[in-house]
């Protein structure tokens, strides 16, 4: 934990755990299996697997580490995001590899397009409305347990909809998640944790941040950031304008006058982290050395410490 989180290590002091399993799992898992459970009565308030998995208690002592480490810093502490890869099957809308006539997915595996959810994100929608509870009852379980999450992301690389578990949006699909049930959800349950958009690839990011930032949109008054992974979706290069897309410093100027509020637009996933429209950027998957440096100079980590990501996923 000192080599990774502590003053005499790395220094990491963001970190990322999935909700229910993930693509690290041996398998999948959710904390409500209850078929139309939409009031989540069965919902696992203890984690049950996370807590004996050792996930809770090395969040635990990963957060101990770095408050023992910086102290002066005690009211930034270590910040941990959650990400969901999958929700319960019972949630999901068929796949192609499911039985003709399905009511629902088998699996949490695969996903429906252009949209997993089984009745739509539309206000209406039962089981979007669950599924945004999920959340909060995920959040408050982690809180019982001593962990605040500092933001939750909406989806893991939503526009695959890939063959482990996985549940697919495009822009327009969680926008109305966000907007008709997600956002109202949490700002009511745990208004200090941030939603962060998107969670994928770098090449797609203008086109989501632009349709979900914009002031007009209804979602935007609950979004927070935009998480972006790195290490796919074009060259290492993609967004600093080498590939005919705006690059960060330009796309946050952008921002300014399409109607987005200058607060905190945090990058975070697999390489950048935006604050207060201050830019750190590291190539982690080209030149970790590189970004790791760079970022400990620009975001003002704790004493130089490296603020950087550190996935906090166990293979169980």
């Amino acid at each position: 934990m000192e080599l990774l989180f502590g003053r005499n290590g790395l220094g990491y002091s963001l970190g990322r755990t999935h909700m229910n399993s993930c693509d690290f799992c041996v398998a999948s898992y959710s904390f409500d299996e209850t078929e139309d459970d939409f009031d989540l009565a069965d919902f696992d308030d203890e984690v049950t697997h996370d807590l004996q998995s050792g996930m809770v208690d090395t969040m635990l002592l990963a957060t101990k580490t770095v408050k023992e480490s910086y102290p002066k810093e005690a009211d930034y502490g270590m910040r941990i995001m959650a990400s969901p890869w999958s929700p319960p099957p019972w949630m999901k809308a068929p796949t192609d590899d499911d039985a003709e006539g399905a009511l629902h997915a088998e699996n949490m595996t695969g996903s429906a397009q252009p949209v997993c959810i089984r009745d739509g994100v539309g206000p209406e929608s039962k089981y979007a409305k669950s599924w945004a509870l999920f959340f909060s009852k995920f959040i408050s379980a982690y809180a019982n347990h001593g962990i605040d999450f500092y933001a939750v992301s909406i989806q893991n690389e939503p526009e695959f909809p890939a063959p482990w578990d996985a549940c697919a949006y495009d822009p327009e699909s969680e926008g109305d998640f966000i907007a008709n049930h997600l956002g109202p959800i949490l700002s009511e349950s745990h208004p200090d944790t941030k939603i962060l958009i998107f969670d994928h690839n770098k090449d797609h990011i203008v086109r989501w941040a632009k349709l979900l930032l914009d002031a007009d949109h209804p979602a935007s008054k609950y979004i927070d950031g935009t998480a972006v992974h790195w290490y796919a979706g074009g060259m290492d290069r993609l967004l600093d304008g080498a590939q005919g897309t705006p690059n960060l410093h330009r796309f946050l100027s952008e921002l300014e006058v399409m109607n987005v509020d200058k607060g905190p637009h945090p990058l975070g996933v697999g390489g950048l982290s935006l604050s207060q429209h201050g830019l750190c950027r590291g190539r982690s998957g080209y030149y970790p050395g590189e970004g790791h440096e760079e970022c400990a100079h620009d975001s003002g980590g704790f004493g130089g410490g490296q603020q950087w990501l550190h996935r906090m996923e166990l293979a169980t």
